[in-house]
């Protein structure tokens, strides 16, 4: 898999196809509660990329990322946002 050529919406359509049950979230874990301003910024930006949402992080830290499945996100985009963003 090359995240830089697979999007999440491929990914969530292929689960979709093989049967069973999805969700069309990506859950990123930050080492640390990313800082207001952090999260702000990284949601402007997965905006941008084709996310829905970015909840707040819960208490170990995590975020969940909903994403519109007629938009195309690409992996490494969505990751290199957060890190950027400092959501890491």
């Amino acid at each position: 898999m090359q995240p830089d050529k697979l999007s999440i919406q491929q990914i969530l359509r292929a689960v979709k196809q093989a049967g069973g049950q999805y969700d069309a979230r990506l859950v990123i874990s930050a080492r640390a509660r990313p800082p207001a301003e952090a999260l702000d910024k990284f949601r402007a930006r997965a905006a941008k990329l084709g996310a829905r949402a970015v909840s707040e992080p819960d208490a170990d830290h995590r975020l969940l990322v909903t994403f519109d499945r007629k938009k195309e996100t690409r992996l490494d985009d969505i990751l290199k946002a957060a890190f950027e963003c400092g959501v890491d």
